[in-house]
């Protein structure tokens, strides 16, 4: 295929750009049509995978995290495809590059998720006190000593 071929020289639909004088138009060259097809295709396959997971798990609840455009894409496949009863919850923000803690932050602030209870032996950096202070008795190494004489 030739490069002529390649790309099409039809006029955009986008702004005139501003590289010379008068009504000058970028050329488009498919791509973004392409790229919406893409996405397309794949929020059909995640709403196809998911619904199975779905349907073989009983669940009766979930959450889609997704970016504002994708999230546009997944919710008429998601609704053909989701399982009846199932009740979906929708947060229109780009996490996918954040910690699993920040993600639950985002969520229980939505009021999505229950507030996590934290245990008293959970890990907690060095140099904090922890939540419930569980006061234990010290025992140092010279009183062990003496008690194992005894």
């Amino acid at each position: 295929m030739k490069n002529d071929e390649l790309f099409r020289g039809s006029r955009s639909q986008g702004r005139p750009s501003r590289a010379g004088t008068g009504a000058t138009y970028r050329l488009d060259d498919g791509r973004q049509a392409h790229r919406d097809e893409t996405g397309r295709r794949f929020a059909k396959e995640v709403a196809r995978v998911f619904s199975d997971f779905a349907t073989a798990h009983s669940v009766k609840r979930a959450v889609i995290v997704a970016e504002p455009h994708f999230l546009g894409l997944l919710r008429p496949a998601m609704r053909r495809s989701a399982p009846k009863g199932l009740k979906l919850d929708e947060v229109s923000e780009d996490l996918s590059w954040h910690s699993p803690s920040h993600v639950r932050r985002v969520l229980t602030k939505k009021g999505l998720l229950e507030p996590r209870l934290q245990s008293p032996d959970a890990y907690r950096p060095r140099g904090r006190v922890p939540a419930s202070p569980a006061k234990k008795k010290k025992v140092s190494s010279v009183s062990r000593r003496r008690s194992s004489r005894s």
